[in-house]
């Protein structure tokens, strides 16, 4: 057990995720479906990492539509994903993990 370490990927996941978010973002904009699947698939491993079940089934639900080139119209699963980052770094940030 390496709290200290656990702390830093913590740390790292919620500095990065933001922009991984973004790029998500960004080739749904521009009709990338198969960059859009590489992104959302990318975010959803990051989150199961960290035990972000709900934020990593919204991303796979994203996965999904872009692999099946539906990336029109998701708004609203950006907007969950986005608000289940929120969540789930507040989860992550009430916990203590720092080696005393």
């Amino acid at each position: 057990d390496n709290p200290s370490l656990l702390y830093d990927i913590i740390q790292t996941f919620i500095a990065s995720m933001p922009a991984q978010i973004g790029i998500l973002k960004k080739t749904i904009r521009e009709g990338d479906a198969t960059a859009a699947e590489r992104a959302a698939h990318s975010i959803k491993g990051a989150a199961l990492n960290l035990g972000g079940e709900r934020m990593a089934q919204t991303a796979r639900e994203i996965e999904h539509n872009a692999r099946e080139k539906n990336i029109q119209d998701l708004d609203a699963p950006i907007r969950r994903l986005e608000e289940e980052l929120n969540h789930l770094s507040r989860e992550l940030t009430e916990t203590d993990w720092k080696a005393e």
